[in-house]
């Protein structure tokens, strides 16, 4: 089957977060970039997310499934997609409205990019900015070797080109943790990817997170270094 025309494809995988979704929609909505479609993948969500969802019309995409994973949300999301580059957005953070415009950009400059990804805020539980602000870059030749030693951006300040997911294979559904980490590894290992140094996304910090997990976190990331 042929995929559509959508230049970028934002994946929005969710599981209860409906007091967060608005917003990121909301912050998908109003991105001042024109070819954009927005899927939305309900994880087997018990609240209210399908109506909530459902309130956007034809400008919001919703798949569901059972409950899976965060992984296996993400690559029914990118399945799914039509457009030739993927934009991940967790279901509580929030892009401010120039960052897919900015970060398409940076492809104009360099086409054969795999993947570019921002710096971010921190905010809190009310989407008020914390004092951790990231804009970390890495030469894009040395950010597999960078990367070997943990990760610095979130997930959802990062855009990848479609073909990258093709060819490394999707994200490891085994991994309930560190998977943006090991996927990161693999596309980098092929592809070079640009970092900007602008905070473009508000990263939620809000005791439920699984970063606030260190011995949960620390299973999968001992797992990504066996692979």
């Amino acid at each position: 089957m042929s995929r559509g025309t959508a230049l970028v494809s934002a994946v929005v995988p969710t599981f209860n977060h409906a007091a967060f979704l608005p917003a990121a929609i909301e912050s998908a909505l109003n991105q001042n970039l024109a070819d954009l479609e927005i899927l939305v993948v309900d994880d087997g969500s018990t609240d209210e997310t399908r109506a909530l969802v459902a309130g956007y019309g034809d400008r919001v995409r919703y798949l569901w499934q059972e409950n899976a994973g965060l992984s296996a949300a993400r690559n029914a999301g990118i399945r799914a997609a039509r457009g030739q580059h993927i934009a991940l957005l967790d279901a509580d953070d929030v892009w401010l409205p120039d960052f897919l415009s900015t970060v398409m950009g940076r492809w104009r400059d360099d086409p054969e990019l795999g993947a570019v990804y921002t710096g971010f805020y921190s905010v809190d539980r009310e989407g008020h900015r914390l004092p951790q602000v990231s804009t970390s870059t890495v030469p894009a030749d040395a950010l597999h070797d960078r990367l070997l030693d943990g990760e610095f951006f979130v997930p959802s300040a990062v855009v990848t080109r479609r073909e990258c997911f093709d060819r490394v294979g999707g994200f490891d559904e085994a991994l309930r943790g560190s998977e943006d980490w090991d996927m990161w590894l693999r596309v980098s290992r092929e592809y070079r990817m640009a970092g900007l140094p602008l905070p473009l996304v508000h990263y939620r910090i809000h005791g439920s997170n699984m970063s606030g997990q260190p011995d949960f976190m620390l299973r999968y990331q001992l797992m990504v270094v066996d692979k």
